[in-house]
């Protein structure tokens, strides 16, 4: 039987939820199912603000933010971890366009 993977992506990693994401990975854990985590960084001067989170599960990555008007996207460069997923959690927000992606490809 192979392990299932779980991957939350997160467009910020603000410090109030590192608790919360290490308990899901030890209770994951507990049920044989491998938990990643991947996080950009915030807009320039915004809140709330990513804090590391030095984890062998945990994964940082590099937002790209691109204004079109009044409105400001998000390219999140997850995809090439997201393949062997089982369960990918993404926020649902319109601004991401990984969101986008997934609702074409996956």
């Amino acid at each position: 039987m192979t392990r299932k993977i779980v991957t939350v992506v997160q467009r910020v990693l603000p410090h109030y939820r590192h608790a919360f994401f290490r308990k899901l990975e030890s209770e994951l854990s507990k049920k044989g199912i491998e938990f990643r985590l991947l996080y950009g960084q915030e807009y320039p001067c915004a809140v709330p603000s990513t804090v590391m989170l030095e984890e062998a599960w945990a994964k940082r990555i590099e937002n790209r933010y691109f204004g079109i008007g009044q409105r400001k996207l998000v390219w999140q460069p997850a995809l090439k971890y997201l393949n062997d997923s089982d369960l990918v959690i993404i926020e649902n927000a319109s601004s991401l366009l990984l969101n986008y992606l997934m609702i074409f490809t996956g």
